[in-house]
């Protein structure tokens, strides 16, 4: 898991870590 590019793209919420809000 790339938790941590996930992170970075959505740092505000930190719902999912594989969730992307485009």
């Amino acid at each position: 898991m790339v938790r941590t590019a996930l992170a970075h793209r959505h740092p505000a919420g930190g719902r999912s870590d594989t969730e992307e809000p485009v």
